[in-house]
C-alpha cells in the first residue's frame, strides 16, 4: 500500500517540453518558428491534415495530395486548413507571417472567408 501524499510510482519528474511554432504562439525567439510565409512547407501541410483530423474526419489522403499538388504556396493551404477548422491562433499566426487570405483552396475552390468555421474566425480574418 502507498501512504498517502507519497508520488505514484508511474509519476515521471516534471520536464521542459518545447511544441512547435505549428500550434501558434510560443517563443517567438525559437529559430525553428515560421517567421514568413516562405518559412512554411508541405510538410508542415501534412502534419496539420493528420493533427487536426482531417485524415480521420475524410479517411483518406486523396484531397492532402490534391492540395500539395495545387500549386498553392502551404502558408495559404495552412490557411485555409485553419479557416475551416476555426482555429484562430493557428489563422492569426499564419496572417501575420504574410499568408494570402484571397487564396483559394484547390479542393473546394473557397477562399479562408468562406470557409471560416465561426464568426471569430471571419472577425480574423478581417482584422488582417
Amino acid at each position: 500500500a502507498r501512504r498517502a501524499g507519497a508520488a505514484a510510482p508511474w509519476t515521471a519528474a516534471p520536464r521542459t517540453v518545447r511544441a512547435r511554432g505549428f500550434f501558434g504562439g510560443g517563443n517567438t525567439n525559437d529559430s525553428d518558428l515560421p517567421g514568413t510565409r516562405d518559412d512554411y512547407s508541405d510538410e508542415d501541410v501534412n502534419f496539420y491534415f493528420e493533427y487536426m483530423g482531417f485524415l480521420a474526419a475524410e479517411g483518406t489522403y486523396d484531397t492532402l495530395e490534391a492540395r500539395l499538388q495545387s500549386g498553392v504556396h502551404p502558408a495559404d493551404l495552412l490557411l485555409c486548413m485553419a479557416a475551416q477548422e476555426g482555429d484562430v491562433p493557428k489563422l492569426q499566426e499564419l496572417l501575420a507571417n504574410g499568408a494570402d487570405p484571397s487564396a483559394t483552396c484547390p479542393v473546394n475552390d473557397k477562399t479562408a472567408s468562406e470557409l471560416a468555421k465561426n464568426d471569430a474566425v471571419l472577425e480574423a480574418i478581417q482584422a488582417n
